[in-house]
């Protein structure tokens, strides 16, 4: 989920490259080159630390797997509590039941914070 993040910062600072090297009379093509390349670096750098700073808030969606059941059959949810890595978290499905689980990983460059499945509440009809 995170490349999007990455490539929107990367065409903002690639455009401010653009227009410094633009409008600075003695730029020439190395400082550009040099520009765009940091452009790319902070970007790559940026997205890498933003889950880190960021954990998983309110209202987030996540993935919720079982312990004996691989990532790729992952239940959908949105977190209901803000948490960090290796913490509880209450997760809600689609469907309003209500699970609780530990974040193994935050979200990936394609994929969403993931959470393995401590408890969960069944509803009784």
């Amino acid at each position: 989920m995170l490349f999007w993040l990455l490539l929107k910062l990367t065409a903002v600072l690639f455009s401010l490259s653009l227009i410094y090297f633009a409008v600075s009379p003695g730029m020439g093509l190395m400082g550009l080159l040099k520009f765009i390349a940091l452009s790319i670096g902070l970007s790559m750098l940026a997205t890498i630390l933003y889950p880190h700073i960021k954990g998983i808030r309110k209202g987030d969606k996540v993935v919720l797997t079982s312990p004996n059941v691989p990532f790729i059959f992952g239940r959908d949810g949105r977190a209901k509590t803000n948490a960090r890595l290796n913490q509880e978290i209450r997760v809600e499905f689609f469907d309003g039941r209500e699970a609780l689980g530990n974040v193994e990983s935050y979200e990936g460059w394609f994929s969403p914070p993931k959470v393995k499945l401590l408890y969960e509440e069944r509803l009784v009809e």
